[in-house]
């Protein structure tokens, strides 16, 4: 910058942070939080005041960064002076992050070393309370309002913040010393006991992983990349998948919806591999052999993983890597035998498993037939085929959650607009698949199953409508809807 502009940017910077400062502690108002963080301000500036110092933004960090250090290594006489001083320090880790942004760049990546040994030292004290079960009933409270979350998610703010600053800096030397603390703080916190405390270091990950410019740290992603990883390698590898639920839910949960800003080729392959790998766990190599006592449980880590993939693919992302991975994800479920899968399970694991299989197979379609139109009009009997076997499950299963009539709308709309869009691009591909998807829509005329008038037969007749109205056999067809139209209960028309 201009130096005059520069020093106009500074003293706009100054002015903020004073009014920062201001704002901590003259409107404290009658929240008990604000009025302790009021008076942990005022304390920090009279401590810099008596060394003859202006209060700058660095010198509040550096300060709180001493204080937050003296009150772990205190020891405490009674339990009020523990509650006292752990309230003081949820105020310091909000001063930190209010502060963060104002302290330049270079002095925050400078200092990493006493950062992260002051949020080490906060992260072993926090330990060493809920290990003394004397204390558990006072600072950890069933509603999670008690004061070790409340620490721990300030301490996921105040992280984040100090992160954004250093993703701010240039590619530097300090890449292991961000990783390490990054990994022992919103790493380890992200799986946590507390729901609200890891409610919050998720939320505060994402906000690291949606930085664009500049980027997240490369050293956090490297690191995020790894945990997902390992994750998914250890699903395929442990005995009781099960039993890793609420870790696998926890680091599974950033794929989500962020899944471009991770390695999306190398996580989304091996969500895939991990899926064949558990279906068959859970497919029972002959039908007279009964299910394992773990297969339901295997079941919820399957419904974890699907539902992981439909978001991925249904998030509104139309990059061309979404839609070839769209490619691979129709492949693999086509290839899963669902009155296999299900067997064995309960009800509600199976339900959510059919449901999920379904929503995949039609927002995978959907999305192969706008990135390859060829290979997508081959596999789309194929996937109508599966559809039927689905509906087929449900209904054995008589759930009360069970969308099918949805399904198959979404199947419709498919072949209405999709499957029609073939004809204007190749005319021959389009009357090949037509053709090979009336031959598989057909013989349902002649089921007497519930679900087959919840949607398949709408789809029939939207196949009729794109197919050669002389040829013999479709006239047929078209006869026999007729026929059941006529013969069917007023509610079914």
């Amino acid at each position: 910058l201009h130096p005059t502009r520069r020093a106009l940017v500074m003293d706009n910077k100054v002015r903020s942070f004073e009014s920062l400062i201001d704002n901590l502690h003259k409107r404290p108002g009658r929240d008990p939080r604000r009025v302790r963080l009021a008076s942990v301000v005022s304390a920090i500036q009279d401590v810099i005041r008596l060394e003859d110092l202006e209060v700058t933004p660095a010198r509040v960090y550096a300060r709180v960064l001493v204080t937050l250090e003296g009150s772990i290594q205190r020891k405490h006489e009674s339990l009020n002076q523990l509650l006292d001083s752990m309230n003081n320090q949820v105020a310091l880790l909000e001063l930190l992050g209010s502060v963060l942004p104002f302290v330049e760049t270079s002095t925050i990546s400078a200092t990493l070393p006493a950062t992260g040994r002051a949020f080490h030292g906060l992260m072993d004290f926090v330990a060493a309370l809920d290990a003394d079960k004397a204390f558990d009933w006072t600072l950890n409270t069933k509603d999670d309002v008690g004061v070790v979350p409340s620490i721990l998610c300030t301490l996921c703010m105040a992280s984040s913040i100090l992160f954004q600053c250093v993703s701010k800096v240039s590619e530097s030397d300090d890449r292991k010393i961000v990783r390490q603390l990054f990994r022992s703080t919103l790493g380890v916190l992200l799986h946590n006991g507390s729901d609200r405390v890891r409610f919050t270091a998720k939320k505060h990950i994402e906000t690291l992983l949606r930085m664009d410019a500049p980027r997240c740290h490369a050293a956090i992603l490297t690191d995020i990349n790894e945990q997902i990883i390992s994750a998914l390698d250890s699903i395929s590898t442990a005995e009781y998948p099960a039993k890793r639920c609420r870790e696998i839910m926890s680091i599974l949960d950033l794929t989500r919806s962020n899944i471009m800003e991770l390695n999306f080729e190398s996580i989304g392959e091996r969500l895939m591999n991990v899926l064949v790998g558990l279906f068959a766990k859970i497919t029972p190599h002959d039908h007279s052999i009964s299910k394992t006592k773990d297969s339901s449980a295997v079941m919820v880590v399957v419904n974890i993983l699907l539902s992981t993939v439909l978001e991925i693919l249904d998030s509104g992302n139309n990059s061309k890597a979404i839609f070839e991975y769209a490619g691979r994800v129709l492949a693999t479920l086509l290839q899963v035998r669902p009155a296999l899968i299900m067997c064995g399970a309960d009800l509600e694991s199976s339900s959510a498993c059919c449901e999920l299989l379904a929503q995949l197979l039609l927002v995978a379609t959907k999305h192969l037939l706008r990135d390859d139109f060829i290979k997508a009009s081959m596999l789309l009997p194929l996937t109508i085929n599966h559809l039927f076997a689905l509906a087929t499950e449900t209904e054995k299963l008589k759930g009360d959650k069970s969308n099918v009539e949805g399904w198959f709308s979404n199947l419709t709309e498919i072949l209405e607009v999709d499957l029609l869009g073939i004809r204007d691009k190749d005319p021959a591909v389009h009357t090949k698949s037509c053709e090979s998807c009336l031959k598989v829509c057909k013989p349902i005329s002649g089921l007497r199953q519930r679900w087959v008038y919840q949607g398949p037969l709408e789809c029939l007749a939207t196949l009729l409508v794109q197919t050669n109205e002389q040829d013999e056999a479709v006239l047929d067809t078209i006869m026999t809807l007729i026929s059941m139209r006529e013969k069917s209960e007023p509610v079914t028309h």
